[in-house]
């Protein structure tokens, strides 16, 4: 808490006594404007904090200037004690920037951001000169985005990989700062399934992350496991009822779709976007089934409510493989299928998919990535992920059976 951090920054002047007087540099009569200024610059419920150290410390007035991570991070108890000793000693004796930094174990790299961008205490970052040398080219040298850049590398380094940080580094630039957070929360979510068999996560990845993959190609293998992950969390241990009877008609078998797998097996062999489907699914106003003949899948129908007019369920989507069109045999056969069923003991339409089991799916999908997170991140990404989040750009909205997207 604030509280507890004002301790912090208090505790090392308390032992130092701040800077001797007769060391201490005159100040021009606009230095109380100057120092205004500077203040303002960091987030408001640490400038009191920031405010106290300096005052005590005249000598650590530039850092606000020079170096704003090291100044933060001297009044918000980053690193141990004994670590905030020797930084603070190193500033009241005239050091380098790069020994007090060194002193904190501070990344020297984070010299280069603005005060805006720090709005919490510190996580653990990359500290070696490798890396610092590295990342220096991508830190920006704007205001605008420094937050959001700062709290994006942070997550990929929480994750425990350099080379997924400095990739983020690099590309979070591509992007407006009003549009990354989750962006990037799901490419690194993506990134960290990737690397851990067992998962749900895991298993539906298509293509994993690659640090020679750019910007565009990343987001759009995300976005296909995203979609899939969704599916995942929305069907959980599989759909509660077909609506429509499974039969047979015209030499083919109709067959409903009703687990994870059903759907990921079908959208493989038919070459189609069934893997996809959560956002057609979660409205609660179509169902799926596979079309089969010998066994073998030979088209996909997708079905929605009850139509007035012909009082039979709708064919909302009938394609074959590929979304090719269907043939006459087939289209023939669905119909009679449709007409099969008995419509008296049928709702209008299909309704919720399991939703009383979404809210214990999704947690146990996103449980394993919540963990490996550093715990000071994992209550915000819990927020954002477990609410389902408002997904990235490009997806598809339509949602009600005359805007449809294709199988």
């Amino acid at each position: 808490m604030i509280g507890q951090e004002g301790a912090v920054a208090m505790e090392v002047v308390n032992r130092h006594g701040g800077l001797p007087a007769g060391r201490r540099r005159p100040r021009s009569p606009d230095f109380g404007e100057l120092r205004v200024a500077r203040l303002a610059r960091f987030a408001p419920a640490y400038r009191h904090l920031i405010a106290g150290l300096t005052s005590a410390a005249p000598q650590a007035e530039d850092l606000a200037e020079t170096f704003p991570a090291l100044l933060f991070a001297l009044v918000t108890g980053y690193g141990t004690p004994a670590r905030r000793d020797r930084a603070f000693q190193t500033v009241l004796d005239g050091g380098t920037l790069k020994d007090a930094a060194a002193a904190l174990d501070l990344p020297l790299w984070l010299r280069r951001l603005p005060p805006e961008a720090f709005t919490g205490p510190l996580p653990e970052l990359p500290s070696d000169t490798g890396f610092g040398m590295r990342i220096a080219n991508h830190v920006p040298d704007a205001v605008e985005g420094a937050r959001e850049w700062l709290d994006e590398v942070a997550l990929a380094a929480g994750l425990g990989d350099e080379a997924f940080a400095l990739w983020t580094a690099r590309q979070a630039h591509q992007v407006p700062a009003s549009r990354r957070g989750l962006i990037f929360l799901l490419i690194a979510a993506w990134q960290w399934y990737g690397n851990q068999p067992g998962t749900i996560g895991y298993r539906l990845i298509e293509e994993a992350w690659s640090a020679k993959m750019g910007l565009r190609r990343a987001r759009d293998e995300m976005n296909k496991w995203r979609q899939r992950a969704e599916l995942a969390c929305l069907i959980g241990e599989g759909i509660e009822t077909s609506w429509l009877e499974a039969g047979h008609a015209g030499g083919y078998d109709f067959v409903p779709l009703i687990t994870l797998d059903d759907f990921l097996e079908e959208s493989q062999v038919m070459h189609n976007c069934l893997d996809q489907y959560a956002d057609r699914l979660a409205t609660g106003m179509v169902r799926i089934f596979s079309i089969r003949r010998n066994g073998k899948p030979v088209a996909n129908v997708e079905v929605g409510p009850i139509s007035r007019e012909r009082r039979r369920p709708h064919i909302v989507q009938l394609k074959a493989a590929r979304n090719r069109r269907v043939s006459a045999t087939v289209q023939a056969a669905t119909e009679e299928w449709c007409d099969t069923q008995a419509l008296s003991r049928l709702p209008l339409q299909p309704g919720p998919v399991r939703a009383e089991a979404h809210e214990k799916a999704r947690f146990a999908f996103w449980k394993p990535f919540l963990e490996a997170l550093p715990a000071h991140q994992r209550t915000e990404v819990a927020t954002r992920v477990l609410a389902g989040g408002t997904p990235p750009a490009r997806r598809d909205r339509s949602v009600t059976p005359s805007r449809h997207a294709p199988l």
